[in-house]
C-alpha cells in the first residue's frame, strides 16, 4: 500500500531520511496528503479501505503489516544488491551514502520483532550478500 503514495510524491531513501529527519517529517505528510486525495477520489468504502490499509501500514499496527514491512525492507535491500549485477560501490554515490552502507548491512527492528525464524534467516542471507558484495568490490565499513 505504501508504494501508492510513493507513485505520487516519488520515493525518499531510507538513508536520505535517517540522515534528515526534517525530510522524513515532509516525506509523511506530503504521503498522507497524497493517500487522503486517492481516499476522495474514491468511492467512499473503497476509498477508506485503502486509506485504512495504507495506514495499518505506515503505524505497522498488526502482524500482517509488520510482516509485509519487514518483507518490503528485505527486498529493497536484495534488489539494491542485484543491481549491477553486485557492483555496489554505487551506494557511496548516493546521496548520505554512508547511511545506505548501514542500511544495507544491519538487521531491521521490524524483523526482530516478528520473531519469525524464516523472516530472520531471509534477512541474514541478504546482509551477508551484503557484505559479499562490500568485499567484491573492496568496501571496508
Amino acid at each position: 500500500m505504501h508504494d501508492i503514495a510513493e507513485a505520487e510524491t516519488g520515493d525518499c531513501p531510507k538513508a536520505v531520511q535517517r540522515a534528515n529527519p526534517e525530510k522524513k517529517r515532509l516525506k509523511d505528510v506530503q504521503e498522507t496528503a497524497a493517500m487522503e486525495k486517492y481516499r476522495d477520489l474514491l468511492p467512499s468504502e473503497l476509498g477508506n479501505r485503502i486509506f485504512d490499509l495504507w495506514r495499518e501500514y505506515e503505524d505497522k499496527q498488526t502482524p500482517e503489516a509488520r510482516l509485509v514491512t519487514a518483507l518490503d525492507k528485505i527486498d529493497a535491500n536484495l534488489q539494491a544488491n542485484q543491481h549491477k549485477d553486485g557492483d555496489v560501490r554505487y551506494w557511496l554515490e548516493c546521496e548520505d551514502g554512508q547511511q545506505y552502507l548501514a542500511i544495507n548491512t544491519e538487521k531491521k527492528s521490524v524483523v526482530a520483532v516478528l520473531e519469525e525464524p524464516a523472516v530472520e534467516e531471509l534477512e541474514d542471507a541478504v546482509i551477508a550478500l551484503s557484505l559479499e558484495n562490500l568485499k567484491k568490490c573492496g568496501i571496508r565499513i
